[in-house]
């Protein structure tokens, strides 16, 4: 979630369930902040709009001798996009 860190420098996350399952943890939140930054995409920095988001979020998490080896991340992107105001 670093980029969402520099792209929304007020982001607020709040937990809304998990699950731990073996070596898995499955973890919704809400990320919740301004856009403020200059996010990089594939295609470029996308300038600020200083609209609040409100973005749900689903991570999954897999387990390695007790360390995370490596995380998921799954949003809506269209959702971020419309929240912004990339699209309508």
């Amino acid at each position: 979630m670093l980029g969402f860190k520099e792209a929304f420098s007020d982001c607020k996350i709040s937990l809304t369930g998990q699950l731990v399952e073996f070596d898995h943890v499955i973890n919704e939140f809400t990320l919740k902040g301004t856009h403020d930054g200059h996010p990089k995409t594939p295609t470029g920095e996308i300038h600020p709009s200083h609209k609040k988001v409100n973005l749900p979020v689903c991570e999954v998490w897999k387990l390695w001798n007790g360390k995370i080896a490596s995380i998921r991340s799954y949003f809506d992107a269209a959702t971020l996009m419309r929240q912004i105001g990339l699209i309508d």
